[in-house]
């Protein structure tokens, strides 16, 4: 691309195959955060709920699971959506401070 369009092409060459590439691995490589969200969600808390008694009232995976089902033996449904409430504000400002952070004007 140097011969027919100068230092261009080559901007637009390292841009087109760096894009091509970025799709070609994103699905093999997936974000670490959703990895570590579905290592705490399948194995992790069942296992941790199952060997400490009452944590299925605290723990989200299984506050949300109450909350879908309208309340379970062991967690009220009034108090799964409270405290599914309460983790999801505190989810939301956590962003807003981690986004109000970052540079994103450019």
């Amino acid at each position: 691309m140097r011969a027919r369009f100068g230092s261009e092409g080559d901007s637009v060459e390292a841009q087109v195959t760096g894009r091509v590439g970025g799709q070609r691995r994103s699905p093999v490589r997936p974000a670490p955060a959703a990895v570590v969200g579905f290592v705490y969600l399948l194995p992790f808390e069942g296992i941790f709920s199952a060997v400490v008694k009452g944590s299925e009232r605290w723990l989200p995976g299984q506050v949300l699971s109450a909350v879908s089902e309208g309340g379970t033996g062991s967690v009220t449904f009034s108090h799964a959506l409270a405290t599914a409430t309460a983790y999801t504000v505190i989810a939301a400002a956590a962003g807003a401070v981690l986004f109000a952070q970052r540079d994103v004007t450019a």
